[in-house]
């Protein structure tokens, strides 16, 4: 048989024929020959081997054909015979294709059976692939039974079946084949019937989570890619699948990372960007899953080969102008990536730092881009380039103003990112560990005075130098001036020569090298080669501030040399200093000393900037612990725990802020609140648990002094829920009860104080903690100290109203906790109340009484009788005290003045003796102790009323 198969763009092409020798199928068989066909195709096979084909080619095609109606079975035995066919003849093909004398009768013959056997085999593996990919048909069940799924193939094991044809086509394009064609180009439908069979495959996304099957796939290309001359053809497949398909895009990148690093094939990523970077921005905003899948292909792409994709940025950075925010976040993300992973080495060249630069500068400019996604994804951009460390140094400042700007920004998301980014550059900070203001300032302003210091005896060694290189320069000038007139008179020819670069210059050399160069020329008086190079090194750094004065070349000749003459005068004098200055330092240990000083002066200069930066931020985040929106208040938080344990000045202010947050509703927030005062002050770090426990109450201590009413009042609520979870333990409890007894030595009134409230806001958790120590607080403090403490007494007399909360379950009755009426609480109470009213410099009399009066109601079993001692007593203090003071008056006054006060007519008053009680007090307590007692009293019959009636 001497034909040619062409492969087809579509089924009916093999059914006319359009060239001479073409083969055609003279018949489709109908659907019930199909069996018979099948078995006339197994013989011939056993007779003929693989190239069976060639004369039953229309069976094979027929099937194709009738594929879909075809029974389960009769599949699964084409597809077996199929695959082995051309598996046994893949195994002949390497000897056939090293045989060296094959003629053009073989060669079309071995042609016609390859491309007829991949043909059929690719066409069956689309076929299967997309029944495997329908939709299951779900049969509706009858009454009694239950739900079942039908599958036409549910013997046939697919997945393993699709290997098996990968694993054959990847032999296939691995080998020589292109041997077979004449002359020696493998044709395109070839390699597209391959390539396809491919993209169909991934098309599933059961395939992609499917390792084996799917670097088979990426073999295949890769080799397609690299043999075949596919690059062209996959990068725009590539894009289509992902406008189509979103899943593919980490597929399709792992995909191209293997072309690039396996089958080293760099241009397919340059024509995916460059098809990417002329798609038109109208488009990339109408369709928005293509857009989003497209811009994570290239983010994901930059992660994983960012230097390939850097030799290509610039095809995409048009993008940025585009209106779409997708795409202006893609490219964002691919610089970042690129910034991280590729240009934040240490020893970056000078076009390395440029292109870092210009980078950071795209990424400064979007902070204030028009859509609140750009800015937001530009900060998250920053965080990650702070996190990795791949900030310079001396940007670090510049991007914290802007951040901070973006603290007050309209969108939610935005703020949250943006206090996100300055918790991130606070915690990666490249300063210190401890960012207080005022001693940073105290400490620049001292290394800054010693370094003033240092610098005024170096003057005379600068003037020196200064005149050393200029009495160098005179004689270099005159040289010059000379060399520059006898170029002048060179014919015009010379004249106009332009030298080469590479005569000079080698191409990694930097513009502070190059001028090194020319002055090791100058001073060899090589002063022609000095002006030579000169002149190339304006053309290559033109934008350096050394060549900016240079006219351009025509400008009168006379004009440019005496310009060049100026230039080299500075360079000259520019490199003088620095070669005077490195001996001075390499030979003189004083100018080393300078240089130290001076770098850590600039060293606590940046870091009073960076601490006075930080400090400007609190202000604003503390406003946004009072959001509505839940991402400020978190973020918040975040930043001034962080704060807070970096030192920075006022972040205090927000720590007590947050106190009032455990009231929230959002148990997220309270959450957060809980963790972030755990964080801060009971988790100490130390092994010692009593070391550990002394530093917790020393830390609550702290919060606890200076707060606010309403502070300490959410402070309570916190230290509560710190005891329901056992955070305080056992051992701080007795070191606060050991705090409050003053066993420990060197502890103030204050900090004994603190730590009974402290205990009596554990209380409330744990009525315990006070109802086991009564007798401690009775002796400690309504002992001795009580006398002169009234605020003592008071925070006891807290502490022992919480013994008073009877939590009862609905419905129920529980009798309330008493004392005996002559228990010592009650009686300590009344001695104090009786004793202190006559010290009239306790200004805490009338709130301690208050408190007092409170605990003989809420725990005697008899306040009306304790209160009516008490008053009792009171009055008689009064009322001695009036009769004492009354009697010392008249004893004390003179005659005459006592005349003038008996006088009806008598205008003098008596003035009142400051040694008095005041009246309010006891009036105070009278009414206060009749309010209290109604109450009761009331509240008691309407509880006993309610207990009968139950």
């Amino acid at each position: 048989m001497d034909f040619e198969f062409l492969l087809p763009m579509s089924k009916d092409d093999l059914l006319n024929r359009t060239e001479a020798g073409q083969y055609v199928v003279e018949e489709v068989f109908p659907q019930r020959q199909m069996p018979d066909r099948l078995q006339d195709y197994r013989k011939t096979y056993k007779s003929k081997g693989p190239s069976a084909i060639l004369t039953c080619f229309d069976s094979l095609f027929s099937m194709l054909c009738h594929l879909k109606n075809l029974d389960p079975e009769l599949k699964l035995e084409a597809w077996s015979i199929i695959l082995t066919g051309i598996e046994d003849y893949v195994d002949h093909l390497p000897a056939i294709l090293d045989n060296g004398n094959m003629n053009s009768h073989d060669r079309n013959t071995n042609l016609n059976v390859l491309k007829m056997n991949s043909y059929i085999l690719c066409q069956f593996m689309e076929q299967f692939e997309s029944d495997a990919t329908k939709p299951t048909i779900l049969v509706v069940p009858t009454k009694g039974r239950t739900k079942s799924r039908k599958r036409s193939n549910d013997s046939f094991d697919w997945e393993t079946e699709r290997e098996k044809g990968l694993a054959v086509l990847c032999q296939i394009v691995h080998l020589n084949i292109h041997r077979l064609w004449e002359p020696p180009i493998v044709e395109e439908e070839f390699v597209n019937l391959i390539t396809n069979c491919c993209y169909k495959l991934m098309e599933n996304p059961g395939v992609s989570r499917n390792k084996t099957t799917k670097e088979a796939i990426f073999d295949i290309l890769g080799a397609m890619i690299k043999k075949y001359n596919h690059t062209l053809g996959a990068s725009l497949k590539i894009i289509q699948l992902l406008h189509h398909f979103e899943h593919l895009v980490s597929p399709l990148a792992q995909a191209v990372e293997k072309f690039v690093n396996q089958y080293n094939n760099k241009s397919i990523v340059s024509e995916i960007m460059r098809e990417i970077g002329r798609i038109d921005g109208a488009d990339l905003s109408r369709d928005s899953s293509g857009t989003r899948a497209l811009s994570g292909f290239l983010v994901e792409l930059a992660e994983r080969i960012p230097a390939v994709v850097l030799t290509n940025i610039s095809v995409i950075l048009v993008l940025l102008e585009c209106e779409s925010y997708s795409m202006r976040n893609c490219v964002l993300s691919v610089i970042g990536e690129i910034v991280i992973k590729v240009l934040s080495n240490e020893g970056l060249n000078d076009k390395q730092k440029k292109d870092r630069n210009q980078f950071l500068d795209i990424l400064e400019d979007h902070l204030h881009d028009v859509h609140a996604f750009c800015r937001s994804k530009v900060l998250q951009i920053w965080a990650n380039i702070v996190n990795e460390k791949a900030i310079p140094l001396q940007r670090e400042a510049g991007v914290v103003k802007l951040v901070i700007g973006r603290l007050q920004d309209k969108s939610s998301q935005v703020r949250k990112n943006a206090i996100q980014l300055v918790t991130s550059l606070l915690r990666s900070n490249p300063y210190t560990a401890k960012l207080t203001a005022e001693e940073l300032k105290e400490n620049y302003e001292k290394e800054k005075a010693k370094l003033e210091g240092m610098l005024p005896g170096r003057e005379g060694d600068n003037t020196d130098t200064e005149g050393a290189w200029l009495e160098e320069w005179k004689h270099i000038e005159v040289c010059l001036r000379e060399v520059t007139q006898t170029l002048s008179d060179d014919d015009e020819e010379e004249e106009e020569e332009e030298m080469d670069v590479d005569n000079h210059f080698d191409e990694d050399e930097t513009i502070q090298q190059i001028k090194q160069t020319i002055y090791t020329a100058l001073k060899n008086k090589n002063y022609k080669t000095a002006l030579e190079m000169l002149v190339q090194a304006k053309k290559l750094w033109s934008d350096d501030p050394l060549f900016i004065n240079i006219r351009q070349t025509d400008s009168e000749d006379n004009d440019v040399t005496l310009d060049h003459v100026k230039c080299l005068k500075e360079l000259y004098k520019e490199c003088s200093a620095s070669v005077s200055t490195t001996a001075e330092e390499e030979n003189n240990p004083i100018v080393n000393e300078v240089t130290k000083q001076q770098v850590l002066v600039q060293y606590l200069k940046d870091c009073l900037t960076f601490a006075n930066q930080i400090q400007q931020a609190v202000p604003v985040i503390c406003q946004l612990l009072g959001s509505k929106n839940i991402s400020d208040i978190m973020g918040a938080i975040e930043f001034f725990v962080t704060g807070f344990e970096f030192g920075v000045s006022n972040s205090m202010s927000g720590i007590r802020h947050m106190l009032s947050l455990v009231w929230s509703k959002e148990s997220n927030i309270k959450e957060a609140v809980t963790s972030a005062y755990k964080r801060l002050y009971l988790t100490p770090g130390g092994s010692n648990k009593r070391a550990n426990a002394h530093v917790i109450v020393s830390n609550l201590t702290a919060l606890l002094s200076g707060a606010t009413l309403g502070d300490a009042t959410s402070l309570e609520e916190l230290i509560k829920e710190f005891v329901r979870t056992k955070e305080l333990n056992a051992s701080v409890i007795q070191l606060l009860w050991e705090t409050f007894t003053m066993k420990l030595p060197k502890t103030t009134d204050e900090e004994s104080r603190t730590s009974l409230v402290l205990l009596g806001m554990a209380a409330g958790a744990d009525l315990d903690i006070v109802r086991s120590n009564v007798e401690v607080l009775v002796r400690e403090g309504l002992g001795p100290r009580a006398d002169k403490d009234f605020s003592l007494v008071r925070d006891v007399c807290l502490a022992l109203t919480k013994l008073a909360v009877n939590k009862v379950k609905a419905g129920s009755y529980s009798e309330p906790f008493r004392f005996p009426q002559d228990h010592d609480i009650f009686a300590r109470l009344s001695a104090i109340l009786v004793s202190g009213v006559m010290n009239l410099d306790q200004t805490d009399w009338i709130p301690m009484a208050e408190q007092a009066i409170n605990v003989i109601y809420k725990l005697s079993e008899h306040p009306d009788i304790v209160c009516g001692d008490i008053i009792k007593s009171l009055a008689n203090v009064i009322k001695s005290t009036y009769a004492q003071t009354a009697e010392g008056d008249n004893g004390n006054r003179p005659d005459s003045q006592q005349d003038n006060d008996n006088r009806p007519d008598s205008q003098g008053e008596q003035a009142p003796s400051t040694d008095e009680p005041e009246p309010g007090m006891f009036l105070y307590c009278i009414l206060y102790c009749h309010t209290v007692s109604s109450v009761k009293k009331s509240c008691h019959k309407l509880n006993h009323s309610h207990h009968h009636s139950l």
